[in-house]
């Protein structure tokens, strides 16, 4: 179980607390006009029900207890994959795609990660039952239209793939995975230049780029790691100034199979943590 030890807890004050009201308020507005529905998935699930489907950072980083009875339980560790079970089940006969969105917080021990926050707030979207780059598109133009609802402008978005690790012997993926680039051999290639491109990612920077926002998106080579169920682009926002990601996605084409139901997927989250600090 959790070593009570390794956790960071902290309150919010009425200041922060009304910044984080508002933020959420320009958020939602934001979600609604791209067609999302929001969804609130159970804060406590029985870890037998999702841990199969986690991750190894994941289910090393979650927060387990015990019930009365002696069945292991733990705190939401992330939103991707329990929307994805709820998706294979209760909404498995809804019309397709699903277009969800959520703002809740999720727990985990690593609060070296999360910049001494085992609870982290996110707010995100996911879209499940849609495989064509229209729908990664629209997704990275409603996480930037939502960080420029909430006042950024200076912002870059990184794009990578996991088609970057694929061909490389295990010694070379390794050490890309883990940002070792001396043990790889080479600094990736990080440009706006997307003409080398998969031809997925070429697709969606046509997209993004016929919506006049190209120029936030850098191709980046390294950007291949990330939560183990990314099958396809990756994507992370930095903005100048602050060290913490404000915003991360990707594709997972085959979590929801992991639940019975195979269906293409894709999402991003918001980390309103760092952005609460960054505004």
């Amino acid at each position: 179980m959790t070593d009570a030890a390794s956790l960071e807890t902290s309150d919010i004050i009425p200041a922060d607390a009304e910044k984080i009201e508002k933020q959420v308020a320009l958020i939602q507005s934001v979600f609604k006009r791209f067609g999302f529905q929001a969804i609130k998935t159970s804060t406590i699930e029985f870890s037998e029900n999702l841990e199969h489907a986690l991750g190894d950072y994941l289910k090393q980083n979650c927060i387990e207890f015990f019930d009365p009875s002696g069945r292991r339980l733990m705190l939401r560790p992330d939103h991707t994959t329990p929307i994805a079970r709820l998706a294979a089940t209760r909404l498995k006969h809804h019309a397709h795609p699903l277009q969800l969105s959520y703002i809740d917080p999720v727990f985990r021990r690593d609060s070296k990660a999360w910049a001494n926050d085992t609870e982290l707030l996110q707010a995100g979207c996911e879209i499940i039952g849609d495989s064509k780059p229209e729908a990664d598109a629209s997704l990275i133009l409603c996480c930037i239209d939502a960080l420029e609802a909430l006042g950024f402008s200076d912002f870059g978005i990184d794009i990578g793939h996991v088609a970057f690790s694929s061909g490389l012997d295990d010694a070379k993926r390794e050490a890309l995975l883990k940002g070792d680039y001396v043990s790889f051999g080479k600094i990736p290639k990080r440009c706006q230049d997307f003409s080398s491109a998969p031809s997925d990612l070429k697709a969606v920077y046509e997209l993004i780029n016929s919506k006049g926002q190209a120029d936030k998106l850098y191709l980046n080579e390294g950007l291949v790691h990330g939560i183990y169920y990314y099958t396809g682009l990756i994507f992370q926002v930095y903005v100048k100034g602050c060290s913490e990601i404000l915003a991360s996605g990707g594709r997972y084409d085959k979590l929801c199979s992991s639940f019975g139901v195979d269906q293409p997927a894709v999402g991003f989250a918001l980390n309103l943590n760092a952005i609460r600090k960054a505004v």
